[in-house]
C-alpha cells in the first residue's frame, strides 16, 4: 500500500513538472507582448483631417482627434503637451492614447504614451511606448512605438 501511494506522488510530481516545464515559455511569451507601430500625422491647418497607420490587427489606418489636452511650460526650452488621443479606425473600431511629451526637441517632440481604453474588438487591454515627433511643412508626424499586451 506504501508502495502504491509512493508511486502515485510521483507521477503527480512528474505530471505537475512537465506541466510547469511547458507553460512556463509559453506565459513569458505573453508576459513579453507584441511591438506596436503607428505613424500619426497632425495637420495644424484648421479643417484639415488628420490619418494614421498602425500595426494593430484591425485597425491599420483611419483618423486621429484631440482628446483633452494641455499644454504648459516645462523646464527650461521646453513645452509640456500632456493629452489624450482618439485613433478612428476604418474598421469601426476606437482606442485613446493618452501622450506625454515635451518640444521642441530638435524639430519636433519627443515623449511616452500609454492606452487608456480600446473598443472590445481590437482585444487590447494595455500598451505603452516611446513618441518621437518630427516637423513637417504643415504639422507634425508623430511616431509611437511601443508594445502591446
Amino acid at each position: 500500500m506504501a508502495a502504491s501511494r509512493l508511486l502515485t506522488k510521483v507521477v503527480v510530481l512528474g505530471v505537475s513538472a512537465v506541466v510547469c516545464a511547458v507553460a512556463a515559455p509559453h506565459q513569458a511569451v505573453a508576459a513579453a507582448g507584441a511591438p506596436v507601430h503607428i505613424e500619426a500625422l497632425t495637420s495644424f491647418d484648421e479643417g484639415a483631417v488628420n490619418t494614421f497607420t498602425s500595426t494593430i490587427v484591425g485597425c491599420e489606418s483611419g483618423t486621429v482627434t484631440e482628446g483633452h489636452v494641455q499644454f504648459g511650460g516645462g523646464r527650461g526650452p521646453y513645452g509640456i503637451f500632456n493629452g489624450d488621443k482618439i485613433f478612428a479606425c476604418d474598421s469601426g473600431e476606437t482606442f485613446t492614447l493618452h501622450l506625454n511629451a515635451r518640444f521642441p526637441a530638435g524639430p519636433g517632440s519627443v515623449g511616452s504614451w500609454s492606452l487608456l481604453s480600446a473598443s472590445d474588438g481590437l482585444g487590447l487591454t494595455s500598451a505603452s511606448g516611446k513618441l518621437v515627433g518630427s516637423g513637417t511643412p504643415d504639422g507634425i508626424l508623430d511616431v509611437y512605438d511601443g508594445t502591446l499586451r
